[in-house]
């Protein structure tokens, strides 16, 4: 939830769940897998269908002769005894699963040199295998510069996440991708700052002088320039205006909890933010903003620092969380963590609630998004607040594990949720009547917790149903709901328009959509109260919402 300082109140009055949507806006682009050819994204105003239509026939062509040189590679690797390279090339030929959006994070480390003493049938295979590899990535990042020449800068991207999976060396797609090669290993512009000044990365203490490491790894730890023992330096962070402080790429985590559980943090958003940044690159609401994501130099380029990191506070406990909000919101008590507009902090405390992830990232979306934008904003007061809240719920979905990254698990409680709202309890709103809900409206339903569950259920169904039919259509839905006024409905698109679909069809796939989903995972217990027990004051609407927001998942 996003929430604006006291101060301010008047004038974000109305703003405050808005701004929400807009964070949320971005997360339609969970709906981009690594590559998917048929996923074009929002075209340039200058587009060209044509020019795109002959793209994507030399890629058809393309992969299907590569998709055949890998499977003789694959047989040949296989007949060496080879195995995991055959396996490498199998995995290569198959398109990523539309199922579950999955995407590997591309290794750090350069491919090193083909050693000499390899016996020489095995050493010209691997030779001719990594050429083939370079010669199509060449390819694909030739047609990728033509789709963005086509005015699909969208599309392009997504053929530059092929190159890298199909040749991580790939020096042009890395840079595009914000990695440079520093001493053979791809690295982050501000990792490489780090490790230029003589720090080095600790997966327990973070960034330290590498002087430091083997004193923090012996229980040291330094204050102010003063080396001490680990339990005096906590009992002096317990203050959190002596809190740690975690920088990384993107974030700075101030926490009293300990530095280590900083880091764990730390890593938690950065990874997210890796995901979301390279993977839901469509997000950008303009073909001319997606475009800037190909400079490889300039104020615009992936490769330059972000000097102002995004704040997030890490408590201990939730008393000192509500203790240090509850004069900004007096609803504080009811939320389990929240992004506040005016001071751009996302605020979270330890909560041992299996669900305190979900909350992280939900959080971590607001802050992505409302940060990426400097202007005030007023967004679904009037209609089409569903998304707002549908799509943050959506990609609570997300989870980074054993290097890969997914987002719509439909085992997820959110999920499993919307399913059984549709399909056990038979409750569905039509989408006509459930997108004309503004903000209020919305939020004090009777029927609020179902309501959640079945924005969530939207999200997923428009962002995967058949391979990601619709998923284009909803991130242009969520661009102009996010760049209108609030009230300005009009301009705003209907989602049976943008698809093309009537919205009686929309809710007939839609069921059907919730009842091929897998029956599964655990399903939420109901909370003690849903709705505040008055409206909200205007100035802390966002605190309200998120309540509900929490309470349909049973937090």
């Amino acid at each position: 939830m996003l929430l604006p300082d006291g101060r301010l109140a008047r004038r974000f009055a109305r703003t405050v769940l808005l701004v929400l949507a807009l964070v949320l806006v971005a997360l339609r682009t969970a709906a981009v897998p690594a590559f998917d050819p048929v996923g074009v994204g929002p075209a340039a105003r200058n587009a060209s269908p044509k020019q795109l239509e002959a793209v994507q026939t030399e890629l058809r062509s393309l992969q299907k002769q590569h998709a055949a040189r890998l499977d003789a590679f694959a047989q040949d690797f296989a007949d060496l005894g080879l195995q995991q390279e055959s396996r490498q090339c199998r995995e290569l030929a198959t398109p990523p699963s539309t199922e579950v959006f999955r995407v590997q994070k591309p290794p750090k480390e350069k491919q090193p040199e083909i050693p000499l003493s390899v016996p020489e049938k095995e050493r010209d295979l691997r030779v001719r295998f990594r050429e083939a590899q370079s010669k199509y990535a060449a390819d694909l990042y030739r047609l990728s510069r033509r789709a963005l020449a086509a005015g699909y800068p969208s599309y392009a991207y997504g053929l530059v996440q092929e190159v890298v999976r199909q040749d991580t060396d790939h020096a042009n797609a890395r840079r595009i991708l914000g990695y440079k090669l520093r001493n053979k290993e791809w690295v982050t512009p501000f990792a490489a700052e780090k490790l230029d000044k003589g720090f080095v990365w600790d997966d327990r203490f973070g960034w330290l002088r590498k002087q430091d490491v083997a004193r923090y790894r012996a229980g040291q730890r330094v204050f102010l320039g003063h080396w001490m023992s680990a339990d005096k330096e906590a009992t002096i962070r317990r203050d959190f205006r002596h809190a740690w402080q975690v920088r990384t790429d993107h974030y700075l985590v101030h926490t009293d909890v300990s530095l280590e559980r900083g880091v764990e943090i730390a890593k938690s958003l950065e990874q997210f933010h890796d995901f979301f940044m390279q993977t839901f690159a469509a997000f950008f609401t303009t073909p001319e903003q997606m475009a800037k994501l190909f400079q490889t130099s300039g104020p615009n380029s992936n490769l330059q620092i972000r000097r102002d990191p995004y704040d997030v506070d890490y408590f201990r406990t939730r008393q000192e969380y509500c203790d240090r909000l509850r004069s900004k919101i007096p609803q504080i008590d009811i939320t389990n963590g929240l992004y506040f507009t005016g001071d751009r902090v996302a605020y979270f405390f330890v909560n041992p609630d299996p669900h305190e992830q979900d909350t992280l990232f939900h959080e971590a979306t607001h802050q992505l998004f409302y940060e990426n934008l400097r202007n005030d904003r007023m967004v679904a007061m009037d209609a089409n607040f569903w998304i707002v809240e549908g799509i943050a719920c959506y990609m609570e979905s997300y989870r980074a594990e054993n290097g890969q990254y997914s987002v719509g698990d439909p085992h997820h409680i959110r999920i499993q949720n919307a399913r059984d709202r549709c399909v056990v309890d038979h409750y569905y709103v039509p989408l006509e009547k459930f997108a004309a809900m503004g903000m209020k409206e919305f939020q004090q339903s009777r029927e609020i917790r179902k309501n959640y569950s079945q924005a969530a259920g939207l999200a997923h169904f428009f962002v995967q149903y058949d391979g990601g039919r619709y998923r284009d259509a909803l991130i242009e839905h969520l661009a102009e709901i996010y760049h209108t006024t609030g009230r300005q409905r009009a301009i705003v698109k209907g989602l049976d328009e943008l698809t093309g679909v009537p919205y009686s069809d929309l809710d007939r796939q839609y069921v059907e959509y919730m009842r091929a989903l897998p029956a599964g995972g655990k399903q939420a217990s109901a909370p003690s109260a849903i709705n505040p027990p008055a409206p909200p004051a205007p100035g802390n609407q966002a605190a309200a919402g998120h309540a509900i927001n929490q309470a349909d998942a049973g937090r």
